[in-house]
């Protein structure tokens, strides 16, 4: 039987606006629920990669999230069965084979590094940031991930968010639905298939015992 429960990726660029997309596709998808990468951080510093060249841990890889974690809550939230969508955001999810398998629908927003660096600016983050950090660490790593993405998931939807907020939000929001009504008609498609099977299933059952039953009379 189909799970009803539909999880959406929302991966991409550094300040792409992913947590903001997620945040108002929340508002719009009936009974949905955020799952943030950044609550996974692993505050132990001594479990984090120190980056010399960049004066700082690396906070852009997936090693430094607690993986387990995440991927233990969102279980609990399929095995729950309490939503309808599960809308998962961070900037490296795809890393993880269990989070990827796990999503219907993946998206990823890209923008440009001068339009990441302005945005940026504008956010206050709880480590110090530094534009050292943003070149020699999150755009690196940011660009590696894309490329991995890009040649091995040929199912992830690229989104260029470089316009405004409500541009993406429209773009993705109208593709979820649409995939959406799709992916219902398949499956109401597949229930009518079924139930005309097993209908078939029995009256051949029946004729075949009715025939048996004729023959055993007839003696």
């Amino acid at each position: 039987m189909q799970n009803k429960t539909k999880i959406i990726g929302i991966s991409g660029c550094t300040n792409s606006g992913k947590t903001t997309l997620a945040k108002r596709l929340q508002t719009q998808l009936s009974n949905s629920i955020v799952l943030e990468q950044d609550d996974f951080y692993i505050r132990d510093e001594n479990s984090l990669e120190y980056l010399e060249e960049a004066e700082s841990y690396n906070f852009d890889v997936i090693t430094a999230i607690d993986v387990k974690k995440m991927k233990n809550q969102l279980q609990s939230l399929i095995d729950s069965a309490k939503f309808e969508w599960i809308l998962v955001e961070g900037c490296f999810i795809y890393d993880d084979s269990f989070l990827l398998e796990k999503m219907d629908r993946k998206y990823f927003l890209f923008i440009d590094k001068e339009e990441s660096a302005r945005r940026r600016k504008t956010r206050v983050y709880p480590t110090r940031d530094t534009q050292k950090y943003l070149e020699k660490c999150v755009w690196p790593e940011f660009t590696k991930y894309r490329e991995r993405c890009e040649r091995f998931y040929k199912d992830i939807i690229f989104i260029d968010a470089s316009g405004t907020r409500d541009e993406t939000f429209n773009k993705v929001y109208s593709d979820i639905l649409n995939w959406s009504i799709k992916r219902e008609n398949l499956f109401d498609s597949e229930v009518i298939q079924y139930d005309e099977y097993e209908s078939n299933y029995f009256y051949r059952y029946f004729l075949a015992f009715s025939d048996l039953l004729n023959k055993l009379l007839s003696f």
